[in-house]
């Protein structure tokens, strides 16, 4: 990849700072652990939301009730597919800088910059041998809330990176120097 495809981090960059790392999710392991409880969560919300809705159309029941059920079904075709199909799409659409001092993620149009040189850092490998590595709040996940993107608030996400212990030893090395 170019240093071109990152120049939205340049003007983050202090003098002094040194970028480390540039790189980009890769696409792949979109579900996580909270989909134990999420698939099956997702799969009878849809379900009962159908299952009602054609109930309505069938019965033969006033217009306001069938329009009252068509956000609990689009509610439902989104935590069942739509949600994966966003998680990629976001993915596609992410970049992200570190250097010796931040991480500068480019999000779409958003960018976010975390300090990471005191922050905790979890690291967790997946499957195929990329990884995610959470900054900040460290402690019991299922407590938190989370946004649209299924992220805990408070916490920064590199997600599914290759050579994922080559990123967390580059974080570790700058918090030395």
């Amino acid at each position: 990849m170019s240093y071109e495809d990152y120049s939205f981090a340049n003007p983050y960059i202090t003098p002094g700072e040194q970028i480390l790392w540039r790189g980009k999710p890769e696409q792949g392991n979109l579900v996580t652990g909270r989909d134990a409880f999420m698939i099956p969560f997702s799969i009878v919300w849809c379900g009962f939301a159908v299952f009602w809705f054609v109930s309505v159309l069938v019965s033969g029941a006033p217009v306001f009730f069938a329009l009252f059920g068509i956000p609990f079904v689009v509610m439902g075709l989104y935590l069942v597919f739509g949600r994966f199909l966003w998680t990629a799409h976001m993915r596609k659409q992410t970049q992200y800088v570190i250097t010796n001092r931040k991480i500068i993620r480019k999000r779409g149009q958003k960018i976010d910059i975390q300090d990471h040189t005191k922050a905790a850092i979890h690291v967790t490998v997946h499957s195929n041998g990329c990884g995610t590595i959470r900054i900040g709040a460290e402690g019991y996940y299922g407590r938190q809330s989370y946004d649209l993107s299924g992220n805990p608030y408070g916490v920064f996400l590199i997600e599914n990176v290759a050579q994922v212990a080559r990123v967390q030893q580059l974080l570790y090395s700058a918090r030395e120097n």
